[in-house]
């Protein structure tokens, strides 16, 4: 669905109570999209973690200064809307990401909506989930939640009908 799904889903897992509480501030969330370099992509890892710019384009460099910072730790990494169909890029990508040494438990998500992505990343199709479009009471109850939460307004039956038409528009739910 055009403006809501895999990003906001991911979002919503990414600043999860329990993901935050597991990982730290040993997470990354890094947007990939049609930009695939992966000495933008690292300097990018970095700067999520530290707050500060990096940007060098050693590549060895910069896994090293990862290692730094994420060896012995558990890490998640969100690569976020990934189109990217190039196995020598990835091949370099998975390198750097091996070459950083997390703990076990570390975790990595990418989200796409190709099939040919997920391919070229050989990631195996049980560690792929598809997600399906949210239904009508589902968008509801993820609006609710949101829109009527401790020190939002009361829940009237008049913004409820507002509420109502809100959530059959996808960029509506995402914008909340």
């Amino acid at each position: 669905m055009g403006g809501m799904g895999k990003t906001t889903l991911a979002q919503l897992v990414y600043n999860n109570e329990k993901v935050v509480k597991n990982f730290g501030e040993q997470r990354m969330w890094i947007c990939v999209s049609d930009d695939f370099k992966v000495e933008r992509l690292l300097n990018e890892m970095v700067e999520s973690l530290t707050g500060h710019k990096y940007e060098t384009r050693n590549v060895q460099g910069i896994v090293r200064k990862l290692r730094e910072k994420l060896n012995g730790k558990r890490y998640l990494l969100v690569l976020d809307d990934v189109w990217n169909e190039n196995p020598d890029k990835w091949e370099c990508m998975r390198n750097s990401l091996l070459g950083i040494g997390g703990s076990k438990g570390s975790k990595i998500i990418a989200t796409t909506l190709s099939m040919d992505v997920v391919s070229t990343m050989r990631t195996s199709l049980s560690l792929t989930h598809h997600l399906n479009q949210l239904s009508e009471n589902d968008s509801w109850t993820m609006f609710r939640k949101r829109a009527f939460a401790n020190g939002g307004p009361i829940e009237t039956s008049y913004l409820v009908a507002i509420g109502r038409k809100m959530v059959k528009t996808p960029l509506a739910m995402k914008s909340l």
